[in-house]
């Protein structure tokens, strides 16, 4: 039977009628969907943040073993004539510094660590520790816990005095806070000299520690990679890796903190023309400062400081140095806009300045770090009537510090002149208050002018070991002079910066 025309038509509308419904109904989807997409998510409410007292740390401080010559292995097996070499009584060693709490308080124990942690010499103490050790050879950590809340003050000095021989000279390490990236600045390998770097492993665990080096024409081909059981330290040979006559180093770890030096020492053909042992720099940034320290009208003229300045970026950097005065701050003749090629280490005198105290600020439009080094000569000797005697002394770059510890070193040095710097714009009252043993003498206040550098005026008592500096942002030095039968020997060593850090951390619950 033929269906009529009528029922056809019925069923063709009702086909087109649920066609055009599901056309309609992913349109809309689609839509929704697309003003959705289009709709900015709602802004998280994140939970309010939880403070979490993690306690106060310990205070530890890494110091270097004595300079050695660079040929001696440690083994006992190499022998020296007397005039050459270390000479004839070998180089003197003290460990020196001050553990005390803050604001009248005790810090924790004290344990200070000779040579190997599983086999070298250890000592504890309490109350506020003097450290005078004599004959310290070998790398050796303090290590001070808290007390009361609040990580102990506290600062150290490795010293070495050799009047003879291949290391004559006046070396003075600070003790270092361990990292996990260490700039050093400083030293050379070309020939006649050495560059001995010691790595040390303070830590629990076992590290990984990576040595990049940095020359005047660029990064070195060769790095290599340190690995310190717990307590361990071990030494490269920098001139294994490069010959470069400037050298900046930089030390990465991996599993834990360590601390690093560089032992500089050179030869101007078979006279000593200087030892010193180099220390961290600040990182790169593009505001440093390296300073105070004084230059005599002697090193003015004839020998004038040198500045060091590494730019590890893989961009060219222009460079102002300023020289921060007694009388403020001037801009370096011929160093107003100096270009650094991308990975080079350049050196910069500092001819011209006057004598006085002196600070170096350096700004750049890349982050580099710097140090200075000074020269001070002294007397020709048999070995060589037309050469003099040289020591060199490195002073790296520091940040400007709230509060700090400055050591006074007293056997092996002669003469401690003490000296501050105020980089900022403004002017600061800078308190210097002379800890003795176990006590504290009455705090004196000094104004230091915006842009200066200059030397305490005020005698300290006889029995001070360190000061106590407070201030804003203060940098402040400590000269060191040894005076030996054929000149003045000379060290630098910078403020130790307190180590107390936030006691506190915010936690905020989220999903990673």
């Amino acid at each position: 039977m033929t269906p009529r025309p009528s029922d056809r038509m019925r069923r063709v509308l009702r086909t087109v009628i649920a066609a055009l419904t599901g056309v309609t109904v992913v349109l809309v989807t689609g839509a929704v969907l697309t003003a959705g997409l289009l709709q900015p998510a709602p802004e998280p409410s994140p939970m309010p943040a939880r403070s979490v007292d993690i306690g106060a740390s310990g205070l530890v401080l890494v110091c270097p073993d004595a300079p050695r010559v660079a040929t001696d292995d440690g083994a006992g097996d190499i022998e020296y004539d007397d005039e050459f070499g270390t000479g004839a009584q070998g180089p003197v060693t003290s460990l020196q510094g001050l553990i005390s709490g803050r604001d009248g308080a005790e810090p924790g124990p004290v344990r200070l660590t000779v040579g190997n942690q599983e086999s070298g010499e250890v000592r504890e103490q309490t109350g506020v520790v003097v450290v005078n050790e004599s004959g310290v050879e070998e790398p050796a950590v303090l290590d001070a816990e808290p007390e009361a809340g609040n990580t102990p003050l506290g600062a150290a000095t490795a010293l070495s005095r050799t009047d003879t021989g291949d290391l004559r000279g006046l070396s003075a390490a600070d003790c270092q806070v361990p990292t996990s990236t260490q700039w050093l600045v400083g030293g050379t390998t070309e020939l006649g000299s050495s560059a001995r770097l010691l790595v040390t492993n303070p830590g629990q665990t076992p590290v990984s520690a990576t040595v990049e080096v940095w020359g005047g024409t660029g990064p070195a081909d060769e790095s290599t990679e340190v690995l310190l059981a717990p307590g361990e330290s071990d030494s490269v040979l920098l001139e294994t890796l490069a010959l470069e006559e400037r050298l900046a180093v930089r030390v990465t770890s991996d599993g834990g903190q360590v601390a690093a030096a560089v032992q500089d020492s050179a030869l101007d053909g078979v006279v000593p023309a200087g030892t010193d042992v180099v220390t961290a720099t600040t990182d790169p940034a593009q505001a440093t400062v390296v300073g105070p320290f004084e230059v005599t009208e002697v090193e003015a003229q004839d020998h004038p400081p040198v500045v060091r300045v590494v730019n590890p970026s893989q961009d060219v950097a222009t460079i102002a140095v300023e020289v921060l005065t007694a009388d403020g701050s001037h801009a370096l003749a011929g160093a107003e806009e100096q270009v650094l090629e991308p990975g080079t280490v350049t050196d910069i005198s500092l001819s011209g300045v006057e004598p006085g105290p002196l600070a170096v600020r350096i700004d750049a439009d890349e982050p580099v770090t710097a140090a200075v080094q000074r020269s001070i000569v002294g007397q020709a000797g048999e070995l060589d009537p037309g050469r003099p005697v040289v020591d060199r002394a490195w002073l790296p770059a520091r940040d400007g510090a709230a509060r700090g510890i400055l050591p006074l070193p007293g056997e092996l040095v002669d003469e401690n002149r003490v000296l501050l710097a105020n980089p900022t714009a403004q002017a600061q009252q800078v308190e210097v208050q002379p800890i003795g043993g176990g006590t504290r003498a009455e705090a004196l206040t000094v104004d230091v002018a915006p842009h200066s550098a200059m030397v305490l005026s005020e005698e300290l008592p006889a029995d001070a070991l360190a000061v106590d500096v407070s201030g804003t942002a203060v940098h402040a030095t400590t000269m060191a002079h040894a005076d030996a039968a054929d000149g003045t020997m000379l060290a630098m060593i910078p403020l130790t910066p307190d180590a107390q850090m936030a006691q506190q951390v915010q936690v905020r619950p989220g999903r990673y």
